[in-house]
């Protein structure tokens, strides 16, 4: 799997290579590409094994609150509760 930046414009280097499932995050939306039958299509969700179940929306959102506060993103992703001050 790859996670880039940037767009589909890529795909034709990463076919290539073969790589099956590439990730691109612009202007903050995430889309899925997976290889069947030497192209890619776009995906709703990772087809690969362990990643099938990962929640996207959830991920999207940490991202962007990775942008600003890693620390954060990473608890809120884990569903850690912050720590009463």
């Amino acid at each position: 799997m790859i996670f880039t930046s940037g767009s589909s414009a890529k795909l034709a280097r990463y076919r290539i290579l073969g790589v099956l499932e590439v990730w691109f995050w612009q202007d903050g939306t995430l889309t899925l590409y997976r290889l069947k039958n030497g192209e890619y299509e776009q995906i709703d969700r990772s087809e690969l094994p362990g990643l099938e179940d990962l929640d996207l929306d959830l991920l999207k959102r940490c991202i962007l609150i990775g942008e600003a506060d890693l620390a954060e993103a990473v608890r809120v992703f884990r569903g850690i509760d912050q720590p009463s001050a």
